[in-house]
C-alpha cells in the first residue's frame, strides 16, 4: 500500500488528475462541497448527513461522493485532519490503492483500473453497486479529454472482443486501420 507522501506525490500526474476529474464528474461531485442529491455544505468536515434523493439515501459527499464510513476509515488510516479538497483528492487514491488499482491507473490502465474497483464509486462503468452507471465510452471520452488538458497522452485500447482472438485477427485488424489512416493523409 502507498503511503500517504506517495499518494500526495501522485496528485502532479497527469493520469491522476484526469481520473480524479472522471471520477467527479461521474458521481456529480461538481465541488468538493457537493452533497449526495446535489446540495452543497459549508465546513472542513464531512457533513454526515444522511438524504435521500430519488430510491437511495446516502452519506456520500464530496467532490467523490464519500460515504461517511468510507471517509472516516481512510481519514484515520492516513491521519487526515479534514475534508478539505487536498485531503479528499489523496483520500481517494487511498480508496483505489486498497481496491489494489493504482498501479493500473499509474501506469494509465483508467479501464482496467475501473473494472477492479467494486462499489467503491457507483456511477463507473464496471460498478458493482447496482445503480444506474455512466455509459463506457461517455467515461473514457471525459478521461482522455481531461488527460490531454492535463498534458498525458491517451492510451490506445483494443476492444476485449479483439484483444481475446488470434494475433492474426489483432495484426489484419491494425494493419486496415493503418492502410485507413494513411490513405486520409494522401
Amino acid at each position: 500500500m502507498a503511503t500517504k507522501a506517495a499518494l500526495e506525490s501522485y496528485l502532479q500526474l497527469p493520469q491522476i488528475r484526469a481520473a480524479l476529474d472522471t471520477i467527479a464528474w461521474a458521481e456529480g461531485g461538481k465541488s468538493y462541497n457537493t452533497l449526495y442529491g446535489g446540495g452543497t455544505f459549508t465546513g472542513i468536515q464531512h457533513p454526515n448527513r444522511a438524504i435521500t434523493a430519488g430510491a437511495y439515501t446516502s452519506t456520500a459527499a464530496g467532490r467523490y461522493q464519500f460515504l461517511y464510513g468510507t471517509w472516516l476509515g481512510i481519514k484515520t488510516k492516513l491521519g487526515l485532519a479534514d475534508f478539505s479538497p487536498r485531503n479528499q483528492d489523496i483520500a481517494t487514491l487511498k480508496l483505489i490503492d486498497e481496491r489494489g488499482q493504482l498501479g493500473k491507473l499509474l501506469n494509465g490502465d483508467f479501464e482496467g483500473m475501473m473494472r477492479g474497483l467494486g462499489c467503491a464509486w457507483a456511477a463507473l462503468p464496471y460498478s458493482t453497486c447496482r445503480q444506474k452507471m455512466r455509459p463506457l465510452g461517455d467515461t473514457m471520452n471525459y478521461y482522455n479529454g481531461a488527460l490531454r488538458v492535463y498534458g498525458g497522452k491517451a492510451k490506445v485500447t483494443v476492444p476485449a472482443a479483439i484483444a481475446g482472438s488470434s494475433g492474426a485477427l489483432v495484426f489484419a485488424v491494425l494493419a486496415v486501420a493503418m492502410a485507413l489512416l494513411f490513405a486520409r493523409e494522401e
